[in-house]
């Protein structure tokens, strides 16, 4: 958008904003004091946020109707769940006015997150925020220069463990390194540095073929597998530097599934290299990211023969 026409949106969202404001002011009601007045904060509007404290930051930016934080799209369950919470804070609830509950509450200068939201170089609004997560349920938020405190809730469900205006970039980032629903599956071939085997759906039965031959699979075992690969998410993502060295050809594990021809996801393969005792570095070849896995969700899929093949109840 070129400066000028930013400067036209500009005075018309004040414009927008003051008129709002009188007409709140004259019509609210004396027992139901709210947040209102703002500037409106939304999606098609709003071309760039900060969300930051101390420790780090998070810049999202919007190029034509696509969010991204650094050079990867903003996940869009979590900035779906982003916006909800913002779109609470017109209308939010007054909780106290004294300077002396900032602290207690989390909205004290130089505690809580700062989010700010700008069109073009000219902020929008800006708020410092306390910690919004699900075991929070109320998020308390307090306007710069301001005294009063608001509260907006916690929008259900919660699509992470991250706060919503988390300031760390790579939990704005998509964590899913493979979905591939269950009934889309053909085969999955497991290669192990000590060795390699299939399972592979044929007449409506499971089998397990290895250098010593087919046995058949539990019914239970591949539905826990299968299910563990309809959502494989990360627990975070190497940086650029960690990931330059790393030699996925010498993987401690891959996975290669094979899908039907019908199917919504592509064949893929996944490649597990061990990062320390409680994690691994993974990677599939549908996109350049580095994703790093907590060993018990990994564990998930990375099973052995003995896991899957059938065992003879008694």
């Amino acid at each position: 958008m070129k400066g000028r026409q930013v400067g036209f949106v500009l005075i018309a969202l004040i414009a927008i904003g003051v008129a709002g404001l009188i007409g709140r002011v004259v019509s609210s009601d004396s027992d139901q004091i709210i947040l209102s007045g703002l500037l409106p904060l939304a999606q098609d509007i709003v071309d760039r946020m900060e969300i930051k404290s101390d420790e780090s930051r998070a810049e999202l930016i919007r190029q034509q109707d696509i969010w991204f934080v650094g050079n990867e799209p903003v996940f869009p369950p979590r900035l779906f769940q982003f916006w909800t919470a913002v779109t609470d804070i017109d209308g939010a609830q007054l909780i106290a006015t004294n300077p002396a509950n900032h602290e207690t509450i989390g909205v004290a200068d130089g505690q809580g997150t700062v989010v700010a939201f700008y069109l073009g170089g000219s902020t929008l609004e800006q708020f410092l925020v306390s910690e919004c997560t699900p075991q929070s349920q109320l998020c308390y938020l307090r306007r710069s220069g301001r005294d009063e405190v608001y509260g907006i809730p916690y929008p259900a469900p919660p699509i992470s463990r991250a706060d919503i205006f988390d300031t760390d970039p790579n939990t704005w980032r998509n964590p899913v390194i493979a979905s591939i629903p269950k009934v889309e599956v053909e085969s999955v071939t497991f290669t192990y540095p000590e060795r390699e085997f299939a399972l592979t759906l044929g007449e409506g039965i499971w089998m397990i073929t290895a250098a010593e031959g087919e046995a058949p699979a539990d019914f239970f075992a591949v539905d826990g597998l299968l299910s563990a690969l309809e959502v494989l998410v990360a627990q975070g993502f190497a940086s650029v530097t960690e990931s330059r060295d790393l030699k996925f050809e010498d993987a401690d594990a891959v996975l290669r599934i094979v899908t039907r021809k019908v199917a919504t996801a592509p064949t893929t393969s996944i490649r597990f290299l061990a990062r320390d005792d409680g994690s691994y570095y993974v990677r599939t070849p549908l996109q350049p990211t580095v994703f790093i896995m907590a060993k018990e969700a990994a564990d998930l899929v990375l099973v052995g023969i003995q896991d899957l093949v059938f065992q003879p109840r008694q």
